[in-house]
């Protein structure tokens, strides 16, 4: 068992008896469970672990954990870009279900939504957000898959990308050269193992993803949120405490909101939602940020 495994097993049975996130910020000491053992997905072995933690205090809350090993080898990540449904045009991709947009990708085992997005404004400069498959879209911040980008960097989202040696960055700047899959969403929520968050109280489901000191080690987290009684939401500064708990030395807030959903492959390798998506169904999105087996 590598230091990554130990690490995972060890936060897991630490959960089970008590959490105190290192934000400087106890959200409570009520019961704690945590609904399964951190548990390989499909054939990653322990390259790729998931787990669900199950939170009362200080709120019902649900936080869906992906632990993934780029220094195994067996593993890579990759931005899952929505086809861009007028070319020249202004749009830079066209709304899809996330489940069409994994149909028939080859060796995927989980995935996470990614960047935030808009619609393309009318004669009134009005922006619609009345959200179907299909509807031509902005996307917000940076989009590179294979070295292509989709869309550009962007004042005001920071990033997460893949160098070319398989190695995990999160930051505001990149040099586009170096990187060969990109993705962007709000801010940083910890940078150098500090927290960045900002204090807005407001509690929605989130979308995270982070990387430790060696950037080969990445975790995926959705919080799921707006369902009374079964999982209320995090504010940017808990979902921080959540990522710095982990092991995360910078972590990064993506898009949330109705669009927050983690996939990950059953025992058969079918990709199953793994979270409770506050719509009551998946939202058709642009970008996803997948795991794909080597």
């Amino acid at each position: 068992m590598n230091h990554f495994q130990r690490r995972t097993l060890l936060f897991a049975a630490a959960l089970a008896l008590s959490l105190v996130w290192t934000t400087g910020c106890r959200l409570g000491a009520g019961r704690v469970e945590v609904s399964s053992a951190p548990v390989p997905v499909a054939a990653a072995g322990e390259a790729c672990r998931y787990w669900c933690e199950v939170r009362t205090q200080p709120r019902p809350l649900r936080i869906h954990v992906l632990a993934v090993d780029l220094a195994s080898g067996r593993l890579g990540l990759e931005a899952l870009v929505a086809p861009d449904p007028d070319g020249a045009g202004p749009a830079e991709a066209g709304l899809v279900k996330p489940q069409a947009l994994l149909a028939g990708q080859p060796d995927m085992i989980a995935a996470v939504n990614a960047n935030p997005f808009s619609g393309l404004p009318d004669a009134a400069g009005r922006r619609s957000s009345n959200w179907h498959a299909g509807m031509p879209v902005e996307i917000a911040g940076w989009a590179r898959h294979q070295g292509q980008d989709a869309s550009q960097p962007q004042a005001g989202h920071d990033n997460f990308w893949i160098d070319g040696g398989q190695r995990a960055h999160v930051a505001g700047q990149a040099d586009p050269i170096q990187a060969r899959e990109a993705v962007a969403g709000f801010k940083m929520l910890l940078q150098d193992g500090q927290v960045v968050a900002d204090g807005n109280p407001a509690r929605h489901p989130r979308t995270a993803v982070g990387t430790d000191h060696d950037r080969q080690r990445v975790w995926l987290v959705v919080v799921d949120g707006r369902q009374s009684g079964y999982s209320e939401g995090v504010t940017c500064f808990e979902l921080a405490g959540i990522m710095k708990t982990l092991g995360c030395r910078e972590a990064l807030n993506l898009d949330g909101g109705g669009s927050a959903v983690m996939f990950r492959a059953d025992a058969q390798g079918r990709l199953q939602v793994a979270n409770r998506p506050s719509g009551g169904e998946t939202r058709p999105i642009p970008v996803l940020l997948v795991v794909r087996k080597k």
